[in-house]
């Protein structure tokens, strides 16, 4: 009795003082686990079996107590995707038509990114996506839908998101984009499965940003994913670049990774060149090694360096705990 009690105060809504109708309010949460424990008859999961034992009992039932028998009786429709509902979808035809309204809701972007991951072909994902165009600037910055275009960009073909790319690069504000929270990993996206080619113009407009993007707490993310992906011409500039901010990027923690990223994965001769660069102010190198990334430029410095170059290092910090903590 104390168990059924306690689900009928999960499953009412807010109290009042009025009289309740003859329909009882169902908060939201208990709405979606009595509809999938419904379902675990054909789809069994494993997180039900978790549950107490009375929680089992036909979801229709509770719902017929609970004056909601249409939504957990016979009807398994989603309920409507407007902003702050829950879809109970999550295949093609529970999202197509109505991308955009999901994607902008905690639970519904998570159905469109299953649909997205789900679909059976190419053809689908593009019908999905398509219903985004014109949106690519709102989903970017948006906490919820900036997931479901990464989910795009991972799932369908390059040339398919073509679109994503024209629209960011209509926006205007590109290094904005990459300094923001959810927008630097639309871009990050971008670069790790586009061709260099494609991503070409992209990666020109965050070179002619270099600073503003690699000091930041975010851009520093986008600096350090351009090293890893994009075309040698460029990346021989974005070196070229490090090496002339090297400076200004050691005294900034942010600075400090695209610095540790560039000695981690540029070719032999362009690390060998940064790491004598760093080693030229004693008081640079105390600074980023007692940087949050401290640790990690140690650790890169000493991969490169050989020879006098090692003990300069070591005479340097000798004493350091970080130092001594590597060694």
């Amino acid at each position: 009795f104390a168990e059924r009690t306690l689900i009928l105060r999960l499953c009412a809504g807010p109290s009042s003082g009025k009289a309740r109708s003859k329909h009882v309010a169902m908060a939201l949460p208990m709405q979606a686990l009595l509809h999938r424990l419904r379902e675990q008859h054909t789809d069994k999961r494993s997180w039900a079996a978790q549950l107490p034992a009375r929680f089992h009992e036909d979801a229709g039932v509770w719902g017929s107590r609970l004056g909601q028998g249409g939504l957990l009786g016979t009807n398994t429709a989603p309920l409507a995707g407007s902003r702050g509902s829950l879809s109970l979808g999550g295949r093609w035809e529970d999202v197509a038509g109505r991308v955009w309204t999901l994607s902008r809701d905690a639970c519904g972007c998570r159905e469109v990114q299953q649909a997205l991951e789900e679909a059976s072909d190419d053809e689908q994902r593009w019908a999905l996506a398509t219903e985004l165009h014109g949106h690519i600037r709102e989903a970017a910055r948006c906490p919820h839908a900036n997931h479901v275009v990464q989910k795009c960009i991972k799932v369908m073909s390059p040339s398919m998101s073509q679109f994503i790319i024209d629209e960011i690069l209509q926006d205007g504000d590109l290094i904005a984009l990459s300094r923001h929270k959810f927008g630097c990993r639309i871009i990050q996206r971008l670069l790790e499965k586009c061709p260099s080619e494609q991503v070409y113009d992209l990666v020109e407009l965050l070179l002619a940003g270099f600073v503003l993007i690699s000091t930041h707490a975010y851009g520093h993310f986008v600096m350090q994913s351009l090293l890893q992906n994009i075309a040698e011409k460029q990346r021989i500039r974005l070196l070229d670049l490090i090496e002339q901010h090297l400076a200004e990027l050691a005294l900034r923690p942010h600075g400090c990774a695209v610095i540790c990223a560039a000695l981690r994965y540029g070719d032999p001769v362009d690390r060998g060149i940064l790491a004598e660069m760093v080693l030229e102010d004693s008081d640079r190198i105390a600074f980023m090694v007692d940087s949050k990334h401290g640790d990690t430029i140690i650790i890169n410095l000493l991969d490169v360096l050989a020879g006098t170059g090692y003990h300069r290092l070591q005479a340097i910090l000798k004493g350091n705990p970080k130092f001594e903590a590597v060694l």
